[in-house]
């Protein structure tokens, strides 16, 4: 029995990065506030705990894919 893939989620979200943490994104570590960051991405650091919330467009208000 094979699993079907969902499609990988796009768009671009902001997230706030939980403390003592930082993340790795474009060749930096970064912490504080990042920008345009990959829907996808943020869902796994969020599912992590290194993030402590995801906002853009790309979601719907409860920070779930839209």
């Amino acid at each position: 029995m094979t699993r079907k893939r969902t499609p990988p989620r796009q768009g671009r979200v902001t997230v706030e990065v939980a403390e003592p943490h930082a993340v790795y994104l474009r060749g930096e570590q970064r912490t504080g506030t990042v920008e345009d960051v990959p829907v996808e991405l943020a869902l796994t650091w969020l599912r992590h705990g290194w993030i402590t919330y995801a906002a853009g467009d790309a979601l719907d208000g409860k920070g779930a894919p839209a």
